[in-house]
């Protein structure tokens, strides 16, 4: 694109435009870099009158408000509102649940509590319906200040306006729980996703996922003409934990210094058939971090049993993975973690600059 010359877009059709621009919204991963380059294509199309859908606009806020690392905070916030602005002036197009959906996360992320609520007001200002996203960013945040009653309540509206509930939604409920030092009852309904994935097949929820927003439709119009929602299509939603789920409750048995529990767990994964993942090992190497046999000599957290979980990692490391996982990759937290376990742990300088440089 940058090869061509200037007023670029000019030389190309506007199917063209379309496919260069759906390139950039169905991305895995949103970078600075990605953003930027989005972001001057629709200057490019602002700059020659061209048309921005709706669509695009929403994808361009995205970016700005969701782009990878990024420490939300009032300038991303206060950026993303300028392009809700141009949205509704420029492209005419009316605010959506999406959009909200959005600035609630980064208002949420950005602990801008007040902001949340006015957010929300106006969505009922609009008559914009909450649908299964606003309802779990909604929850989260409940939990972020500390309000159970008030996520379980959120909760409670999700089931009785038809929302599909899946093993997302679950996660979002067990997160406000624990952020809200409910941890016994975030407990029972793990034991809950458990026994009920036990009895599901994973690998088709997830070739099922992108239906979920059909069937929640459908089921809605059933709840309001009084018809129960079919055991058929209700067998096919996948309830069991996933790997956020085992990662929600071994990131804070890490914390907690219970390594029993720690084994337990990633015990249950393989019975799952769940993969480690990067997240995993962060989580696991924090824990040697606070708990490792540094800080006292009747810990758990011994060396021997680091340089396993260290040997797991590197036999993880550039494992081809099926189904579109995603493979285990040395990041620089990951790195970081690493080190900061081995120095804590072991409490040998040799020994830490050995993995260092193998890092």
């Amino acid at each position: 694109y940058r090869a061509l010359p200037e007023f670029r877009l000019s030389y190309l059709s506007q199917d063209e435009i379309n496919h260069l621009l759906s390139h950039f919204m169905a991305v895995p991963f949103r970078t600075d870099i990605l953003m930027m380059r989005y972001l001057s294509i629709i200057d490019d199309m602002r700059y020659l009158h061209i048309p921005v859908s709706r669509k695009e606009w929403i994808t361009a806020i995205s970016y700005v408000g969701q782009r990878l690392n990024l420490k939300v905070g009032i300038p991303e916030i206060e950026a993303t509102l300028k392009l809700w602005k141009e949205l509704e002036t420029q492209a005419g197009a009316e605010p959506g649940a999406t959009l909200y959906n959005i600035l609630l996360d980064m208002a949420s992320k950005a602990k801008q509590h007040n902001l949340v609520c006015v957010l929300l007001d106006l969505m009922k200002e609009y008559g914009i319906q909450q649908d299964r996203f606003t309802y779990t960013t909604v929850m989260a945040w409940l939990g972020s200040i500390k309000d159970a009653k008030a996520a379980k309540e959120q909760y409670q509206r999700l089931v009785k306006n038809g929302e599909v509930v899946d093993t997302v939604i679950y996660n979002a409920l067990i997160t406000a729980l624990i952020r809200s030092s409910e941890f016994d009852t975030a407990e029972v309904i793990f034991r809950k996703m458990k026994a009920l994935g036990r009895d599901r097949d994973t690998l088709a929820y997830r070739r099922f996922g992108k239906h979920l927003r059909t069937i929640a439709a459908i089921h809605k119009r059933r709840v309001g003409l009084g018809v129960p929602y079919p055991v058929r299509e209700a067998s096919r939603i996948y309830c069991g934990p996933n790997i956020v789920t085992f990662n929600i409750f071994l990131h804070n048995y890490c914390k907690g210094g219970d390594f029993t529990k720690v084994t337990s767990l990633l015990a249950e994964m393989k019975e799952f058939e769940i993969p480690m993942e990067a997240s995993i090992f962060i989580s696991l190497f924090r824990g040697f971090t606070l708990h490792g046999t540094g800080h006292g000599r009747f810990s758990k957290w011994t060396v021997e049993r680091i340089e396993e979980v260290y040997a797991a990692l590197l036999r993880e490391v550039g494992q081809v993975r099926k189904d579109d996982l995603q493979e285990v990759k040395i990041s620089t937290v990951l790195a970081c973690e690493v080190v900061k376990a081995f120095a804590m742990t072991t409490m040998s300088r040799r020994r830490t600059i050995e993995v260092y440089r193998d890092m």
